[in-house]
């Protein structure tokens, strides 16, 4: 009988522990899973984001800074020539490996690769009919000295605010949401991303540009 008991008293603490490490894990106290982050702790040195696209650039922008540009290049981390993409910013692949450039989006990780072209439609319904209007093109360097640009069809990029005391910000002059963003790498297919939540986009592209 006593050991029927004691049995019993085990089973009873199991039950109970495993009852409360429940409870914890949806409090959300413990993860469910083990949890790998996808973006770099800290952000590299030039990213686009927000889905009224912003894009940043530590080390301020080679264009006029007082807006109304329709191609921006980053300047480099020092002199006063052509960056060029480093594996120097703890960025991965979706293999795991060092990346130079990517796109992180609802969670995910998107490859980039050298001489990759990234499209965004941004505020297609502010845009003309013209083809292309609402895109916002990226072209990633193949190869040191050709530089990372950005340029827009329609609308311009806004004031460099880096003497505002943040980052060198330079926000597209519509006001409408990112609609979607795709990769064209060297070879293979495109890539498109779409935004789970079309009003509140949730997106990075990283790139390593020093």
């Amino acid at each position: 009988m006593r050991v029927l008991t004691q049995a019993a008293g085990v089973l009873a603490l199991s039950v109970l522990g495993a009852s409360i490490a429940l409870f914890i894990q949806s409090k959300g106290l413990i993860p469910s899973k083990p949890v790998t982050p996808l973006q770099v702790t800290g952000d590299p040195p030039v990213t686009v984001s927000d889905g009224s696209l912003h894009a940043h650039s530590e080390n301020g922008w080679k264009k006029n800074t007082s807006g109304g540009d329709k191609s921006i290049e980053p300047n480099p981390q020092s002199g006063s020539g052509t960056g060029q993409l480093v594996p120097t910013c703890l960025m991965q692949d979706s293999h795991g490996n060092a990346a130079l450039a990517n796109l992180w989006a609802d969670d995910k990780n998107y490859d980039i690769l050298p001489g990759a072209t990234v499209t965004i439609v941004h505020d297609s319904a502010d845009a003309s009919s013209s083809p292309h209007a609402a895109e916002v093109s990226i072209a990633v360097p193949s190869a040191p000295g050709t530089p990372l640009t950005f340029t827009t069809v329609e609308g311009n990029f806004g004031q460099d605010n880096g003497a505002k005391g943040g980052k060198h910000n330079r926000q597209h002059s519509r006001q409408g949401e990112v609609e979607s963003i795709t990769i064209q790498n060297p070879s293979g297919a495109a890539t498109t991303w779409f935004p789970v939540n079309y009003k509140n986009p949730h997106f990075t592209l990283e790139f390593c540009y020093k």
